[in-house]
């Protein structure tokens, strides 16, 4: 991807215009969220620390709320797959409630590094995350229960590798624009271990 410039490393305000230009290239089953619901439930960015899980939840709702006006989206019932960008600790990754599959995708360009578990990783924010959609969907008169038991699934991209450090954020971009989630078809999304080029 030659539109940044190498070795320096993306922000999350890119990430969450790139979400923007996807949605308004009219993905029909696709939502892409920015990076904002993620902080809001699991981090002190923009809720204080010591902000209760309600409270939370309450701006949760209003920020999914807001960029689905701001897309011009009216309908949440359309969208099966919603990809939610991931900042934490100065790295990105990707998490797609998929509803085809009935799983959270966990879209990482770093592996699980040797004898750590996914749990410590990534902390169970794709399981807050999860949890927080799904009440919100429950407030459109989706079962709340089925969703909060999506199966997590880390999918494995050959281009995984622990040695790339710099350019999670292209990688996130490049996996929002290709994923498709079906695991009946390879994904094809053009990139290789340690390259972003």
């Amino acid at each position: 991807m030659k539109t940044l410039v190498d070795e320096e490393e993306v922000v999350d305000c890119v990430i969450d215009s790139w979400s923007k230009y996807l949605n308004a290239k009219g993905h029909k089953d696709k939502l892409f969220l920015s990076t904002v619901p993620y902080h809001i439930m699991c981090t002190n960015k923009v809720c204080p620390a010591g902000s209760s899980y309600e409270k939370r939840l309450e701006d949760f709702n209003r920020r999914v709320n807001e960029e689905l006006v701001n897309y011009n989206f009216k309908n949440i019932h359309q969208f099966k797959q919603i990809f939610i960008p991931v900042l934490a600790a100065k790295h990105f990754y990707l998490l797609v409630i998929n509803h085809y599959n009935a799983t959270v995708d966990v879209i990482d360009n770093r592996p699980l590094p040797r004898n750590v578990k996914f749990e410590d990783k990534y902390e169970g924010h794709p399981e807050v995350v999860l949890d927080a959609f799904a009440k919100y969907m429950g407030t459109f008169g989706y079962e709340v229960e089925p969703m909060q038991k999506y199966e997590m699934n880390l999918v494995k991209m050959k281009w995984r590798s622990m040695k790339d450090y710099t350019n999670c954020g292209v990688y996130v971009m490049k996996h929002m624009e290709t994923y498709t989630g079906d695991p009946e078809h390879e994904w094809i999304c053009d990139l290789k271990a340690n390259d972003v080029s």
